[in-house]
C-alpha cells in the first residue's frame, strides 16, 4: 500500500503546538537551579505580587469635581484626596474632564478666575484635566 504524495505527518495544533514543551523546558531549567536560587526567586515573585496588590489597594484614583486635596503633587497612590471637612484640605476640585491627547485646555477652569488647571497626558491617545480652587471651609 503506497501513500499519496499529499500525505503529510499530522502536526499538533492548538494548545499542544509546542508551547507546552517550552514551558516544560523552563520548568526543567528552574528545577536545575540550586535550592537557594529557587528560594530567592520564589521570594522575589511573592514580593512583586504583594507590591502590585499594595499599589492597587493604595491607589486613590483621580480626583473628580467635589473632591478636596491636601496638595497638587501626584504620588504613587494618586492625588492626596481627603474629606472636605478635613482641616488638611487645601484645594477643591471644581471640574474634571477627559479628552484627546493633544487637547491643551479642556475648559475645566472656564468661569473660575481663581482656578488652577492641571492637565496630563494619559495613555497613548488621551488626556485628563482638573481645575482646582483654594478650599474655603
Amino acid at each position: 500500500m503506497s501513500q499519496s504524495p499529499d500525505h503529510r505527518a499530522a502536526r499538533p495544533s492548538g494548545p499542544h503546538d509546542g508551547s507546552s514543551s517550552k514551558v516544560n523546558g523552563m520548568l526543567e531549567r528552574f528545577r536545575g537551579l540550586s535550592r537557594s536560587r529557587r528560594i530567592g526567586f520564589a521570594i522575589w515573585a511573592v514580593l512583586m505580587v504583594l507590591g502590585g496588590v499594595m499599589m492597587v489597594v493604595a491607589w486613590q484614583g483621580r480626583p473628580v469635581a467635589g473632591d478636596c486635596l491636601t496638595g497638587l503633587e501626584e504620588g504613587l497612590t494618586g492625588y492626596p484626596i481627603v474629606e472636605c471637612d478635613d482641616p488638611a484640605a487645601v484645594w477643591k476640585v471644581v471640574g474634571d474632564a477627559e479628552g484627546e491627547r493633544d487637547d491643551s485646555d479642556l475648559g475645566t477652569c472656564d468661569g473660575q478666575p481663581d482656578g488652577q488647571r492641571i492637565n496630563e497626558n494619559v495613555g497613548r491617545n488621551s488626556s485628563w484635566e482638573m481645575c482646582v480652587v483654594p478650599h474655603r471651609p
